[in-house]
């Protein structure tokens, strides 16, 4: 699909139903392609690419590498980044120092040769306090179409290229975490768009439950779950100090879920993953329906006549 192409469905449904809104369009490293920052540079499109080549500036009739030309900079501001412990990384609040400037790109075309010029922001984001032993520092370097001018821009191009990383889980829950989105034996593009926008939300509610319940989990549990799907898995868990009815907090209703679809780890420390919440809302589903069937038969209980019993 040619990024020039305004038929794009993502243009499409901005047309539609985004009037007002404007489309921010992110990249990792596999984005810093010369014709990609041509084109959004021309095009004026918002869009922030993480840096992969350590590319060459024009100034005037010099040439600087775009790294040391940022190192070169006034640092714009600093903030503390929480960066929670994974597989290989320890967790610790490390100190960002920020620095940006305009760049003028010198990008040379792989096959012809030819070199041109893209003018776009540049903004470096390093650690600055010590990293653990082992560990390399955090460093990115973003090329963005967006202002950068002060410390507060510069951080809100940051902070959105920090969100980049939900789109892979979405991506892996929509294609074959739980969805399976490319399986489908439909025929007709009308029908296969109609069916992956479905799963398109399934996809997004599952990812949605496990990122609540990690960073907003004293949230009543009704505030993204319906009364039945809570009373389904409390009447299929039995808590102590809980019974249908109650709304327990979000966290502890999402953990439940997960470990009905196989998670097994009991330490307070680990938070379940994507997987085994979606697993779990799929295995909840006829819970569900008995809820609202049994919920369905009482309301249709005719009363008594005066006098019966």
């Amino acid at each position: 699909m040619c990024i020039r192409d305004r038929s794009m469905p993502a243009f499409e449904a901005f047309r539609e139903h985004g009037k007002g809104c404007v489309p921010w369009f992110l990249f990792d490293r596999g984005g810093d392609i010369g014709d990609v920052l041509a084109i959004a540079a021309s095009e004026r499109w918002k869009v922030t690419v993480r840096a992969m080549h350590n590319r060459r500036t024009q100034e005037a009739e010099t040439y600087e590498l775009l790294r040391t030309k940022l190192l070169r900079q006034s640092e714009l501001g600093s903030y503390n980044l929480k960066i929670p412990a994974g597989p290989r990384r320890c967790g610790r609040v490390a100190r960002m120092s920020v620095r940006a400037c305009t760049v003028t790109l010198v990008i040379k075309h792989p096959w012809t040769g030819k070199k041109r010029n893209v003018t776009l922001q540049a903004v470096l984001t390093q650690e600055t306090s010590p990293a653990p032993r082992g560990e390399s520092g955090v460093d990115w370097l973003l090329l963005t179409t967006a202002s950068v001018s002060t410390f507060g821009e510069a951080r809100q191009v940051i902070d959105g290229y920090a969100h980049r990383w939900k789109i892979e889980l979405f991506h892996n829950l929509w294609k074959s975490g739980r969805c399976h989105v490319e399986d489908s034996h439909l025929h007709t593009a009308d029908r296969i768009q109609k069916w992956a926008t479905l799963l398109a939300s399934v996809a997004v509610r599952s990812l949605r439950l496990t990122q609540v319940a990690r960073t907003e989990p004293e949230t009543p549990a009704d505030v993204e779950l319906t009364r039945d799907e809570i009373d389904a898995i409390l009447l299929l868990r039995k808590p102590t100090g809980y019974q249908m009815g109650d709304t327990p907090p979000i966290g502890l209703v999402v953990r439940w879920i997960a470990e009905y679809g196989g998670f097994t780890n009991k330490s307070k420390q680990t938070h379940p993953g994507k997987l085994v919440v979606a697993r779990g809302l799929d295995l909840l589903g006829p819970a569900v329906g008995v809820v609202q069937a049994l919920r369905n038969s009482q309301k249709k209980v005719p009363r008594a006549r005066r006098g019966e019993r």
